[in-house]
């Protein structure tokens, strides 16, 4: 039985499954647009400032470090953050939270936003969530009728939160937490993977518990050390790379033998596996394929407009990840998913991997990575909003920091839903392919293969289980499984 596979795309997803696989004794090459591995998770320099240009929280490490251990590598080399996140409010109310479940408490509970209880509580609900439902709806295929017939599947629905699905984020939010700002705060993880906190499933809720109870890191080279990391894990278990080198379109799908044309010149694999958006593989690599409605009808998630700005002061009150929040969230909310515009009081997410990594700008200067969340660029054609947008972003953080910003912006560049578009093949600058906003949005992700083409299959942000780059690890496990068991000898 051939064994070869050819891997469309070097993201997370896709060097997952090409480790595993290459561990397993497939042949494998990857071929990437890029002059390197990483997909979204790129750097950038702009003078003497280092910036990350995609996911800047990393959570659960661990399974890094165990893709590196196949191939011999040490342990990923990050370190957990001692403060999470400053957040502060238009009313000037701010804290910063500490590293685990009790700092945390203590500090909302300081501020008068929610007791200690109440918050270890919450905490400790989401800790059972997750525990319930990673193992059946983040590490396995749910497209495969043989995933039901496992134990731990039928326990796991049997105690599956059906309450924490069927009530938004939100409203569960204000049936636990009185006071607005500390709603706001729990909210706010649905961003994580673009999604409407007032739509979004319960679920969702046990997000906060991998950033305080996991706890929260960073890459002492910055975020891109995680693809560099996973590269030479990959090469080193044979994994052949082909950068710079676009796939235009992908033939023979339903023979034996699939053809993927580049630029380049042809290439042949017994086996494909997608780590592209899935909407970009349909639409301009195999429009042949039949694209099911449920999946390319299903509400894209956010995008993100993004500044990378040298500041040539600093700003002591500031943590590496920092959260100025808008006043009203719900409007907000509402204007980006359901006007499909930009909010012109925005919450803005500032990080600073200076802060950690002192080589990351010049000393007593701060990298800023300023984050806004738009809607997906559904036109399709280059972005015009910008100027005003970063005008609201200025006025915004002048108001809050009590500031001349302006002033100590020394290098400038931008990120918006049309370049991310270009650079990733997201549509439309989807940061994660589908939004969550449905309680049925775990079951409308698309699955990790195609049932009706033997041996294509899917991995990565756009298809199950979703964005972010512990679901991206869990989605190459789960390519990377289906395959073995496709495919053994």
């Amino acid at each position: 039985m051939n064994r070869d596979v050819i891997v469309i795309g070097a993201g997370i997803g896709g060097l997952t499954t090409s480790i595993l696989l290459a561990k397993s004794g497939f042949q494998v090459r990857v071929i990437d647009q890029a002059p390197c591995a990483g997909g979204k998770l790129k750097q950038m320099h702009l003078g003497p400032y280092r910036f990350d240009r995609g996911p800047s929280l990393l959570t659960l490490p661990e399974h890094i470090s165990e893709l590196g251990a196949l191939a011999g590598l040490k342990p990923f080399d990050c370190l957990r953050l001692s403060s999470v996140v400053y957040t502060q409010f238009e009313d000037g109310t701010s804290f910063s939270s500490g590293a685990d479940v009790n700092s945390l408490a203590l500090v909302l509970d300081e501020a008068g936003l929610a007791s200690s209880k109440t918050v270890l509580n919450t905490f400790k609900l989401a800790a059972r969530h997750y525990r319930i439902t990673a193992p059946v709806f983040l590490k396995q295929s749910l497209h495969r009728w043989r995933s039901y017939f496992k134990m731990s599947t039928f326990k796991g629905i049997m105690l599956f939160p059906i309450a924490a699905v069927f009530k938004s984020m939100a409203n569960q939010n204000a049936s636990r937490f009185k006071n607005p700002k500390a709603q706001q705060f729990f909210n706010r993880y649905a961003t994580y993977n673009g999604s409407n906190p007032y739509r979004a499933p319960g679920l969702l809720n046990m997000i906060p518990h991998l950033e305080f109870e996991c706890g929260a890191y960073f890459p002492k080279q910055g975020m891109a050390a995680i693809p560099e990391y996973l590269y030479e894990a990959a090469c080193k278990l044979g994994v052949k790379f082909i950068f710079n080198t676009r796939v235009t379109s992908v033939l023979d799908l339903n023979l034996k033998t699939k053809v993927v044309h580049t630029a380049s010149g042809i290439l042949k694999a017994s086996i494909l596996v997608c780590n592209t958006d899935v909407h970009f593989f349909y639409t301009q690599l195999a429009p042949q394929l039949k694209y099911a409605q449920r999946f390319k009808k299903a509400e894209k998630s956010s995008s993100a407009y993004v500044f990378f700005w040298g500041i040539n002061r600093s700003f002591d009150q500031l943590q590496v990840h920092n959260i100025f929040f808008s006043k009203n969230y719900k409007q907000e909310f509402s204007t980006i998913f359901d006007a499909g515009n930009i909010p012109e009081d925005p919450t803005i997410y500032v990080h600073i991997s200076a802060k950690v990594c002192s080589t990351d700008a010049p000393k007593g200067h701060e990298n800023w990575f300023v984050m806004v969340n738009v809607p997906h660029n559904s036109t399709q054609l280059p972005i015009s909003y910008g100027p005003i947008l970063r005008q609201h972003v200025i006025n915004k953080l002048n108001r809050m920091l009590h500031t001349q910003l302006q002033n100590h912006i020394v290098e400038e560049s931008t990120q918006d839903p049309f370049t991310i578009e270009r650079d990733t093949s997201s549509f439309g600058g989807s940061l994660y392919g589908n939004s969550s906003n449905s309680k049925w949005s775990a079951f409308l992700r698309h699955p990790n293969f195609k049932s009706t083409v033997k041996g294509l299959y899917f991995t990565g942000g756009s298809v199950h289980p979703g964005g972010g780059i512990p679901l991206c690890i869990f989605s190459g496990h789960i390519t990377a499984g289906l395959i073995k068991k496709d495919y053994t000898i």
